[in-house]
């Protein structure tokens, strides 16, 4: 969609200067999504660097409280055999 003409007929224009302004829903909305999901990306890291620089810490999340039980069992269950 077609937000802003900056240039009318006849009007002299260089190669770099903007003609119009086009307005995206869908690129904006692809933008907000990709940046979720470098922030998700960012907490997984943080939460990662917690279990390497101390094993006690368990991450806050959900998602990776989960997993970090899941991990706790499987390690007990080897322990036990």
């Amino acid at each position: 969609m077609v937000e802003e003409v900056y240039v009318s007929e006849g009007d002299y224009i260089k190669m770099s200067d903007p003609i119009l302004k086009v307005r995206s829903f869908d690129a904006s909305r692809n933008l907000q999504l990709l940046k979720m999901e470098l922030t998700d990306a960012d907490q997984y890291l943080d939460d990662l660097r917690g279990l390497l620089s101390d094993p006690l810490t368990v991450p806050v999340r959900q998602k990776f409280r989960t997993a970090w039980e899941e991990y706790c069992h499987h390690l007990d269950y080897l322990i036990l055999m």
